[in-house]
């Protein structure tokens, strides 16, 4: 029975290191990424609810998608870091509009505030 007895605060102590050790390493990996949000405003500065805002990684072709909300707004959370994202917003109505290549650092929070051009279809 001496045996178990020297064994178990071994095996408590190690199992605490271990928690912590998780621990720490769920925090730091919860740090590693960006969140990318922004509005999806026309010409005239309205929002545009309901627009179709894709965000890409060129560097990887990894893709993902968000509607705008009501107020026209969206948001990527955990977006991993990366230099070349880049928006893409469609609406229908509307031209499509790309944004140039942007950065995203693990902490960032970066904002695109998107205008899409309306477009006029001309029929006779």
């Amino acid at each position: 029975m001496k045996f178990f007895s020297r064994i178990r605060p071994t095996a408590t102590l190690l199992l605490m290191v271990a928690a912590v050790l998780l621990l720490t390493q769920t925090k730091l990996s919860g740090q590693a990424t960006g969140d990318v949000t922004g509005v999806v405003k026309d010409t005239t500065g309205a929002v545009i609810p309901k627009a179709n805002v894709t965000l890409t990684d060129q560097a990887t072709g990894l893709a993902r998608s968000e509607t705008s909300n009501g107020d026209g707004a969206f948001a990527f959370a955990g977006v991993l870091p990366a230099l070349t994202y880049k928006i893409t917003v469609t609406a229908p109505n509307f031209e499509s509009w790309e944004s140039q290549p942007f950065a995203v650092r693990a902490g960032d929070v970066a904002g695109s505030a998107g205008r899409v051009e309306e477009r006029h279809d001309l029929s006779a």
